[in-house]
């Protein structure tokens, strides 16, 4: 047995047991272009003490709609032992439309990433396209500005979907 499938083994053999104790668990999506310019979406199952367990990056072949999404993680899941209807309480991803639709098809709780969320508000604030007139602004004002617009705009990007 190489390392990668004994390692598997010992993800698959810890997650049985924790199912078979009642715990229920949460987990990350998000989907990765690398440089090659292929696209891969990397599921991470998240348990009630901390454990994070990578369950590896399924590569995405032209365009991934949210069903096929919702599809490829029950897929990913299941080949781990767990059912995303029973097994899943929460899921997080990132704000993209594909994700939010995603996160309307789960049956369990969906939370947008606050990460995310905040770097899509920081951009909204750096690149929008009516610039903010902070030469004329003393460094409290233009921090206290800056502040409430990427606080303002965070709140748009981390809703609960």
């Amino acid at each position: 047995m190489d390392y990668a499938s004994k390692i598997e083994r010992q993800i698959k053999d810890d997650l049985i047991e924790r199912r078979q104790q009642g715990e229920r668990f949460s987990f990350t999506v998000e989907e990765w272009t690398g440089e090659d310019n292929k696209r891969y979406a990397n599921v991470n199952v998240h348990t009630p003490d901390g454990t994070v367990h990578h369950l590896g990056l399924i590569r995405i072949k032209g365009s991934m709609t949210a069903e096929a999404c919702k599809e490829m993680v029950a897929q990913r899941t299941a080949h781990f032992g767990l059912n995303i209807k029973s097994d899943v309480i929460c899921c997080t991803s990132d704000a993209a439309s594909v994700m939010v639709k995603f996160g309307k098809l789960m049956e369990c709780e969906h939370q947008l990433s606050y990460a995310h969320g905040v770097h899509l508000a920081v951009c909204d604030v750096l690149y929008r396209k009516k610039p903010i007139q902070l030469h004329c602004m003393n460094w409290r004002t233009k921090f206290q500005t800056m502040t409430t617009l990427i606080q303002t705009t965070a709140k748009k990007w981390t809703m609960t979907a």
